[in-house]
Formats: C-alpha cells, sequence, structure tokens
C-alpha cells in the first residue's frame, strides 16, 4: 500500500501543477457533495509553459471525484483528456 502524502508534500505537488502552466485560471463548472462522496467539474484555462513549451493558450475540462471525511477531502481522483492540451497547443494534429 502507497504512504499517504504529508500536507507539505501535496502543497509541492499542487505548487508544481500551477508552476508548470502561467496564466492559470480554474473555474468549477458544477459541483456536489453529498454522503461523504462528491464530484467537481471544472475547467483549466492556462498558457502551455512547462510541458510542450509552446507557450499557446488551451483549456482542459475536467472532473475530480472525491472523498469526504470530517469536512475535509480525504481522496480524490481527477479525469481529464491531455489529447484536447495538445491539439489546442499545437503538439497533435487537430
Amino acid at each position: 500500500m502507497a504512504a499517504i502524502p504529508r500536507r507539505a508534500e501535496l502543497r509541492e505537488f499542487v505548487a508544481g501543477c500551477f508552476a508548470s502552466d502561467g496564466e492559470v485560471k480554474v473555474e468549477v463548472v458544477n459541483s456536489r457533495v453529498e454522503n461523504g462522496h462528491g464530484v467537481s467539474e471544472w475547467l483549466w484555462r492556462a498558457v502551455d509553459k512547462e510541458q510542450f513549451k509552446t507557450g499557446k493558450p488551451f483549456t482542459i475540462r475536467g472532473i475530480s471525484i472525491f472523498e469526504v471525511r470530517e469536512g475535509k477531502i480525504s481522496r480524490n481522483r481527477d479525469y481529464y483528456d491531455v489529447a484536447t492540451q495538445m491539439r489546442e497547443v499545437g503538439a497533435l494534429p487537430k
């Protein structure tokens, strides 16, 4: 079983996600939490800075599925299509 990340490790991971893109804007489109389970649909708008190094803007639509315990997110899974980002920045043909 994998070790549970500590808060500092999670902060570092999230900071790295935001640092790899420029001008990041996250918009929550829809969100719901019920009986300790939640889902959130979101848009990640940014400029490709590190991943493909194109400097071009892109938008990714994604969804997060999470569990909540004692008022805090205890588990989270994100799903999104990187191929969409690659097409928008020119790393894949349209």
